[in-house]
């Protein structure tokens, strides 16, 4: 029973002293704050001072923030420390009426004319005026240029949406600019017109929109608009190289003019790693063309 309380004892003293400490604990903090002036607030978390909204310090000092009408305080320690309310904007540190004209809309840009127009209207100094659509073209999302977009098949010109003449063998490109047009595969432009690209015997349509516009098939060689065959030697073969011979020798052949020669191998050789020239057998060294043992 007398330890029961004790404990009990024990218990309220800790009570007593948690609430002694939370009711002195403002008095200590208020002990080290500065001189607060009026307008002013104890801000715990820096245990200092701070203005109240719509007062900004100067010195020790909370001095009032000049609010001019239709406007609200910010509380905020830098700019004019006020900004105009809505359906308001700063016009030489007063709060001006916006004036939004018919077809348009409150906007966010405060520091231009705050307002915008709707689609389809542009906007003047104080208007919004109807973009002029032409036939055969629809609004675009653009805030510059006409306002407006040609249809697919049209293209824009002077104000107006002009047909795209595509030629025989020709189709559309939604490309700004340009004719409006490309010609099919096997076809250059000429002019107005897509002409047939002459695509010679053992030759081949290729995908470049520049040169020829073909290629000879493998085994020939492009020569003055034809492709003629490439003369390839014995013991060579095919290369796909667009330059030299379009052959090369077999491994063991060396080319000598337009043919390939056998490799000669001294006594105690054996072709090399190139299969142009040969090394000799170990213990043999070479010496001039022979391979001879090594002293």
């Amino acid at each position: 029973m007398t330890t029961a309380i004790s404990v009990q004892t024990t218990i309220r003293r800790m009570a007593l002293l948690a609430c002694l400490t939370l009711i002195s604990a403002p008095t200590f903090a208020q002990a080290n704050v500065p001189s607060m002036p009026d307008n002013a607030h104890l801000n715990m978390e820096t245990q200092s001072w701070a203005c109240d909204t719509g007062f900004r310090r100067t010195g020790n000092r909370c001095n009032k923030i000049f609010l001019p009408e239709n406007a609200f305080a910010t509380g905020k320690s830098y700019g004019a420390g006020w900004e105009c309310e809505r359906n308001y904007r700063n016009v030489s540190n007063s709060c001006v009426l916006i004036k939004v004209p018919a077809n348009g809309y409150l906007s966010n840009d405060v520091q231009d004319k705050g307002w915008a127009c709707n689609r389809g209207f542009r906007a003047t100094e104080t208007d919004c005026v109807a973009i002029d659509v032409p036939a055969n073209a629809y609004l675009s999302d653009k805030h510059f240029g006409d306002g407006w977009k040609c249809e697919r098949g049209y293209k824009a010109a002077d104000g107006s949406c002009a047909r795209i003449q595509v030629p025989e063998n020709g189709y559309l490109v939604d490309a700004e600019f340009g004719p409006g047009w490309e010609c099919g595969r096997g076809f250059r432009p000429d002019g107005n017109h897509c002409r047939a690209i002459a695509v010679p015997t053992n030759g081949f349509l290729n995908n470049s929109s520049y040169g020829s516009g073909w290629e000879c098939d493998r085994g020939f060689r492009e020569d003055g608009g034809s492709c003629k065959p490439i003369n390839i030697p014995a013991n060579a073969y095919l290369t796909d190289t667009n330059f030299g011979p379009g052959w090369k020798c077999s491994r063991g052949y060396l080319p000598e003019g337009n043919t390939c020669r056998k490799v000669e191998l001294p006594e105690n050789a054996h072709l090399g790693r190139s299969g142009t020239d040969w090394d000799c057998t170990a213990p043999h060294v070479r010496q001039g063309d022979q391979c001879v043992l090594q002293n």
